[in-house]
């Protein structure tokens, strides 16, 4: 973490206050976290809704509804 202008504190209450120089990361959550991140925002509005995701081998399982016209369960 720098700061974003010389002489100036860093503080993560004010994102402008400071610049991120990431190298490498590991990011990692679980399937049910991101289920819910989907349904609880990054589907909103979208016609696919009640998505849950579970493991199976080394792919994702995801279940839904696809809303078009009449709601579609998905399962892929």
């Amino acid at each position: 973490m720098q700061p974003a202008k010389p002489n100036e504190t860093p503080s993560f209450d004010e994102p402008a206050s400071f610049v991120l120089d990431i190298k490498d990361a590991v990011i990692s959550t679980s399937l049910s976290d991101l289920s819910a991140a989907l349904n609880d925002g990054m589907l909103k509005g979208s016609p696919l809704q009640h998505v849950s995701l579970a493991a199976q081998g080394n792919q994702l399982k995801l279940n839904g509804t696809l809303h078009k016209g009449i709601p579609l369960p998905v399962d892929d």
